[in-house]
């Protein structure tokens, strides 16, 4: 009966998070599927579900910004060596299944989140994504860590190819981004990220 009455909350759950998605594109679908067709015509697509990619930031509602945003036209083409980079992650098993926290912002929500002033996130260049559970068990850690030193290895090995920047926090969250070879961590130096040579 409880083993129902979970399944039966997760799929409500599931599916207001659907709807939400849902209820916004009714009044966006022409311009998303115009993202979408740029995407293809220059050879890529969304290398997570669109309502994962399209997502504004976690600090939308504080912001009283909409939960999901189309980037301008403008930003478009820088979004193609990122989402190529996150296809090869994936192609090269370096990340399992991941989900997109955050991509694209427009400078006012990059302003109200508290985000960099230059943030590769406002020029469509960047992907926040998570690794493993929002609450991890210390298995789910494991997987997390081990998912970090592929990523590490990747960065020392290709980044400068992919003009890749990594960032590795403490906890499943990372961020990439194809605006220059640099890593860093919890203080957003390049120090205390897990990939600089300190830790190698």
């Amino acid at each position: 009966m409880l083993i129902r009455i979970f399944t039966l909350f997760g799929l409500i759950c599931s599916c207001a998070y659907a709807s939400s998605y849902d209820v916004w594109l009714k009044s966006n679908q022409t311009r998303v599927n115009q993202y979408k067709a740029f995407l293809k015509q220059n050879n890529t697509q969304f290398p997570a579900p669109d309502a994962q990619m399209l997502r504004s930031a976690r600090d939308w509602q504080r912001c009283h910004y909409t939960e999901f945003d189309v980037p301008h036209k403008s930003v478009w083409k820088n979004a193609i060596p990122t989402y190529k980079l996150m296809q090869q992650l994936k192609l090269q098993r370096v990340i399992p299944a991941v989900e997109v926290t955050s991509s694209y912002r427009s400078p006012f929500l990059n302003r109200c989140a508290g985000g960099a002033r230059m943030s590769s996130h406002v020029t469509n260049a960047a992907i926040d994504f998570r690794i493993g559970k929002e609450n991890p068990t210390l298995l789910d850690r494991a997987k997390i860590y081990t998912t970090k030193v592929k990523l590490c290895h990747f960065w020392k090995k290709y980044g400068q190819q992919y003009n890749m920047g990594l960032g590795v926090y403490p906890t499943g969250q990372i961020h990439i981004d194809t605006q220059g070879y640099r890593t860093w961590g919890a203080n957003h130096k390049a120090p205390s990220s897990m990939c600089s040579k300190k830790y190698w």
